[in-house]
């Protein structure tokens, strides 16, 4: 069984944080965006992927995450009428996908 600790999850979003604080320098990332333009429901969505390769070796050094290959980050931004939403979601990966390659869901 593979399992994480708190510690660990709470961290996460902090790896991002802190990479987009970088301007991504120093970060093993990859970067993907795709926009729907559905007018007739009535929104506009964007979604954008963040893949850390490096990530895990930052947060735990430990055996715990060494079947983990990488985390990642999905912002899904949504314009219905004049209100905008944004919701961040993050997984840990045992592949080594791109952000293009990820399902944005």
């Amino acid at each position: 069984m593979y399992y994480i600790t708190i510690e660990i999850g709470i961290q996460i979003p902090n790896y991002f944080i802190e990479a987009n604080q970088a301007n991504f320098e120093g970060y093993n990332i990859d970067f993907a965006e795709t926009k729907t333009n559905n007018k007739g429901h009535g929104y506009i969505e964007a979604r954008r992927c963040w893949v850390g390769y490096d990530a895990l070796t930052r947060i735990d050094s430990s055996e715990n995450c060494s079947v983990f290959q990488t985390i990642v980050m999905v912002e899904s931004e949504r314009n219905v009428k004049d209100e905008t939403t944004i919701e961040h979601r993050y997984y840990i990966s045992s592949t080594l996908g791109s952000a293009a390659s990820m399902p944005l869901s």
